[in-house]
């Protein structure tokens, strides 16, 4: 997957990863981001609505596994998905 998508994905967790004790670069791909304490359920939202922000689109969880959303490579996924839109949007 891409690097950007990735990059994204850790920009909009950094935080929460600082909280949870997680060094960015430490996390692996299949990492689930809720049973790590990464994100709890709201946190997940917010995590869906700043990358939502980022990219200009809006997430569709239809057609996609949920299992797919609490990963990286998962996230990284459904993000190649919208691939063309990602960067085009946001302040």
């Amino acid at each position: 997957m891409s690097a950007d998508f990735r990059g994204l994905i850790l920009d909009a967790l950094e935080a929460k990863l600082a909280r949870a004790g997680h060094a960015r670069e430490a996390l692996d791909g299949a990492t689930n981001l809720i049973a790590s304490g990464i994100v709890d359920s709201f946190g997940f939202l917010e995590l869906v609505a700043a990358l939502e922000a980022k990219t200009g689109v809006e997430i569709d969880f239809d057609g996609h596994d949920p299992e797919q959303f609490v990963t990286l490579s998962g996230l990284e996924q459904v993000l190649a998905g919208i691939g063309g839109c990602v960067g085009r949007a946001g302040p």
